[in-house]
């Protein structure tokens, strides 16, 4: 009889089947949890913005606001990833989601296939099902960030590594393989500099000199290629208020005048106290670290019960976590092969989140794949010593804690699911059905799209809208959206919404009831806001221009301000006219308001420093550099820290005139800042230091016009003139309100509003010369006003309302072939 061919081994078929299993889990989870969240704005808007522009071959171009930008802050290769997708789902959130999902899928397969080269099929199955369910992972997988491609990276940087040293002469195509993978790592993340320098380490400790030269000669190219584009033409022409390298250099966490060593002792403890709780629960129950996504039903009694569980667990937890990390991490070592790599790899990595000023859990999301390879190597030995004494009894514990490891990840992902499938399938019911009960998930209630939808029904094309969300831009068709900071100072929000002529504000409602720009709407000196729609903690306001002086700047919603909005505003008007004790005790009654603790922090600190109460304000303002994600409030806490310093130093051995110097500047800061009433404060001590100051007059005066003051305006002047007559400042002013005095008799209004705008420009002051110039064409089209409308705009440089005043220009001046040609300068500088 025909001897039959012999069936492939069942254990061998079964082992191929092997990845499957964690792959399919994780993308079914995935695909249950996709929504239109975006947890970080304006990051993930911003990849989908570039992706589409690069889809269109248009370059890196982000065209969703009223002026193009084409410096890249975030991960370049990303956006360039998903260029294919965007080319049949243009800033489709969905879309762009589901291929991040992808190579999620194939990060995990290719994690598990290297861990099973090492630990054998069956630990590194488990190591992917502990990988697949992480919250940590799902998180970022059904988000728009780089963080998914990047870990990709890592692992097959490692794969082809090993390959690359494992061969005396590994050849050129893996050499080419393996810098290509270490350049696409360095634009994903930031720390793809540490996996590059590890890298080149490891080349070197195994003597491939070839690889090196390839690594070497391909991540210089590509990375001083694209430093030439973006930091040395795109930066120096757009001029963008942070810069990548600004961020390393920057005095971000101490004063202006503190040393650098100063700077890096403050982050390197802020990180410190950031990164060390979130490290031993990085493997198991990360939800319970200091991180702020609010996605979970945290009225669930499973997942209530595993959290107390793991609370209680922690310290088990932990030393777990050392031991196992440690003692793999030992192993792993002793063989030699990864030693150069990974003892460059850790400290490189470490020192790069340690000083960079931004603390993010999402720095630890790569340290999670090193952990569980450290851990299976250290678990698997244990459970085969187990095994070889009685069979069954490695693979029994072993079986028994990946359970129970699982159990807090695994509850978390039952309620994030069920959570996501109730909103998708009646998002309007969800809504209604979570504002009933606090807390909810807050991230499914901040998705703009229903806001911005609105928008686009109710508003006609190129409609511009203002908000910090600007994932709001993505479902407006086509209307652009200018992204403002919420602590904007109030000066500066009114010449936006003035200049861009913003017609709705899209706001995050704090605390459920106070909308992020509460305090520049309640100051605004010249618009209205009126609320026309809400959907969960999305409101929408109209603006309009204020009919008489004095109005109310914000209309009360639908039933009128709540609690929380209402002693908000009162401790805001209490700051606007300088009472620092009346609106320090309506912040510090909302400190403990959930969603409204961090605006209430801030303005309680102002509220204190207005009071004089400078130990107390300095020690709040300080808070601020421990609160995560909290970068704008910690940029405005060091100018206010700035300004304690000028008040200290008040206290010591100085002059009148140098007293007087001090308020004067403290005075200007108060004034930017938008804080006119304690301006006007401090430039009184000035005078009242020194009568005779010449920059104190100066001031007065021009504060006393800004403010509509022309009997203070005239005191100063005349004060001005007392010290320095002959001063340009004096004559400009002297001119300024001679025109101003003539306004009711002048035949030619428009001629004189201009002359006014004029003589403020020849101080500098180019926002008053903006307002008389809009003055001045409201009585009338004026060659001579939109030329210097324009030239105030490009000088400013505001591009597009400076290219509407030009075409409005050229509607009187048709034959103007210089003014054609600036228009079109002007546009192609736009569309650069």
């Amino acid at each position: 009889m025909a001897e039959q061919p012999a069936a492939p081994p069942r254990p061998e078929r079964a082992n191929r089947l092997l990845p499957l299993i964690p792959c399919l889990l994780y993308l079914g989870i995935c695909l249950l949890c996709l929504n239109d969240t975006m947890m970080y704005s304006p990051d993930s808007v911003n990849y989908l913005s570039w992706a589409r522009s690069l889809a269109r071959f248009q370059g890196y171009a982000d065209l969703l606001g009223p002026e193009p930008s084409r410096y890249v802050f975030n991960a370049p290769l990303y956006p360039l990833m998903l260029a294919p997708v965007a080319l049949l789902f243009p800033l489709g959130v969905v879309a762009a989601k589901i291929a991040t999902m992808l190579t999620g899928a194939f990060m995990l397969a290719a994690f598990q296939a290297a861990m099973a080269r090492r630990t054998g099929p069956w630990p590194a199955l488990a190591a992917a099902l502990i990988f697949a369910v992480n919250p940590l992972l799902i998180l970022f997988a059904t988000q728009v960030l780089s963080d998914i491609p990047f870990a990709a990276c890592c692992v097959v940087v490692a794969l082809l590594l090993e390959r690359v040293t494992r061969s005396d002469t590994p050849g050129l195509l893996p050499s080419f393989a393996l810098a290509l993978a270490v350049a696409s790592a360095l634009f994903l993340r930031e720390v793809g500099f540490a996996l590059a320098g590890a890298t080149a380490i490891a080349l070197i400790a195994r003597k491939r000199t070839a690889p090196l030269l390839v690594l070497l000669c391909v991540v210089a190219s590509i990375y001083g290629l694209w430093f030439i584009r973006n930091e040395l033409i795109v930066a120096r022409w757009e001029n963008p208020g942070l810069r990548n390298l600004s961020l390393f250099v920057s005095h971000v966490y101490t004063a202006s005048g503190t040393s650098p060593a100063g700077e890096a002792a403050a982050r390197l403890t802020r990180s410190l106290r950031f990164y060390g709780p979130p490290l031993t629960t990085l493997m198991v129950a990360p939800f319970r670290a200091d991180w702020t996504y609010s996605v979970v039903d945290t009225t669930d009694p499973w997942l209530a019960a595993m959290d107390s569980a793991a609370g209680a667990l922690a310290w088990p937890i932990a030393a777990l976590t050392v031991l196992a990390v440690g003692w793999g991490a030992v192993r792993i070592l002793r063989e030699r092969r990864h030693t150069a790599f990974l003892a460059a790899l850790v400290p490189l990595y470490a020192a790069i989140i340690a000083f960079y000023p931004v603390s993010d859990i999402r720095f630890l999301f790569p340290a999670l794949l090193l952990f569980l390879w450290c851990a299976a190597e250290a678990v698997t030995p244990a459970a085969r010593a187990l095994n070889s004494r009685r069979r069954g009894a490695g693979t029994l514990c072993s079986t028994v804690l990946l359970i129970l490891l699982a159990l807090p990840n695994l509850a978390w992902v039952r309620n994030v699911v069920a959570t996501n499938l109730a909103y998708r399938n009646d998002p309007e019911g969800y809504v209604t059905r979570a504002a009933a009960r606090d807390p909810y998930p807050g991230e499914l209630l901040l998705i703009p799209r229903r806001a911005a939808e609105w928008v686009k029904a109710n508003a006609p094309a190129r409609t511009v809208v203002g908000s910090k969300m600007k994932a709001a831009a993505l479902w407006l068709d086509g209307r652009p959206l200018l992204v403002l900071n919420p602590l904007i100072p109030v000066e500066d929000f009114d010449n936006r919404i003035r200049d861009y002529g913003i017609r709705f504000l899209v706001c995050e409602l704090q605390g459920h009831q106070v909308p992020d720009f509460a305090f520049q709407m309640a100051l605004s000196h010249r618009s209205r806001f009126t609320p026309v729609f809400t959907f969960g903690d999305v409101r929408v306001y109209s603006v309009t221009q204020k009919g008489r002086p004095g109005e109310a700047s914000i209309v009360p919603p639908p039933g009128g301000f709540g609690a929380t909005e209402g002693r908000f505003l009162g401790g805001v008007y209490a700051l606007a006219a300088g009472d620092g004790k009346s609106a320090a005790a309506a912040f510090r009654s909302m400190e403990r308001v959930p969603g409204v603790e961090t605006p209430a922090l801030f303005y309680g600190a102002v509220a204190r420093e207005f009071a004089m109460d400078l130990d107390t304000a300095e020690t709040m303002f300080a808070a601020f550099r421990t609160i995560p994600q909290s970068a704008a409030y910690l940029r405005q806490a060091q100018t206010h820290e700035d300004i304690i310093a000028l008040l200290r130093s008040i206290d010591g051995d100085l002059s009148r005139q140098e007293a007087a110097g001090v308020y004067q500047d403290a005075a200007m800061s108060y004034w930017i800042l938008g804080f006119r009433a304690q301006a006007a404060r401090m430039l009184r001590e000035t005078l009242r230091l020194d009568p005779g100051s010449f920059a104190g007059a100066v001031f007065g005066a021009v504060f006393s016009l800004a403010g509509g003051d022309t009997a203070g305006a005239h005191r100063g002047v005349t004060l001005a003139a007392a010290a320095r007559p002959s001063d340009p400042l004096t004559r400009a002013l002297t001119a300024a309100l001679a025109c101003i005095d003539s306004l009711p008799r002048a035949r030619q209004p428009g001629a004189v509003e201009l002359e006014i705008g004029r003589q403020y420009v020849a101080m500098g002051l180019y926002e008053m010369g903006i307002d008389q110039t809009l003055k001045a064409l409201a009585c009338g089209e004026d060659p001579d006003a939109l030329r210097m409308l324009a030239d105030l705009y490009l000088k400013k440089e505001r591009r597009a309302p400076a290219l509407a005043a030009l075409r409005r220009l050229a509607l009187l001046r048709p034959d103007d072939q210089n003014l054609r040609q600036e228009i079109e300068g002007v546009t192609k500088e736009m569309d650069r």
